[in-house]
């Protein structure tokens, strides 16, 4: 399955990614409100993991198939320096079929999104 990850230094890049996003769900066929929601849950992960505040990280985004649904799956990887608690991502859950976060290191998170075309 082909995908594209972006390196997120600043707010800019997020935009960049946001753009993307919303590129990749148009093409697999997601409704023009679902290309908005994916697109607004990326940068909001985004911004949730302080990626516009220093800290590094990336974006990763795919098309992706379960049984015969066909959907668009964005994964976030941030490194936070002294990050201490896991993130709160409450806005983007609403917005998104699924949804995780994992604490991969004590500084380190990866948050994946995917919405399904209904």
């Amino acid at each position: 399955m082909h995908s594209q990850t972006l390196d997120i230094k600043s707010g800019l890049d997020i935009i960049s990614a946001r753009l993307a996003v919303r590129q990749l769900a148009r093409t697999v066929g997601l409704k023009m409100m679902d290309q908005a929601r994916i697109a607004l849950a990326t940068s909001s992960l985004a911004y949730a993991l302080g990626l516009d505040n220093g800290h590094k990280g990336q974006i990763t985004i795919q098309r992706c198939t379960k049984d015969k649904s066909i959907g668009v799956k964005v994964v976030c990887t941030a490194n936070a320096e002294e990050r201490q608690d896991t993130p709160r991502f409450g806005d983007a859950r609403w917005m998104v079929d699924d949804y995780e976060i994992v604490r991969l290191s004590p500084r380190q998170f990866r948050a994946t999104i995917v919405k399904w075309m209904n």
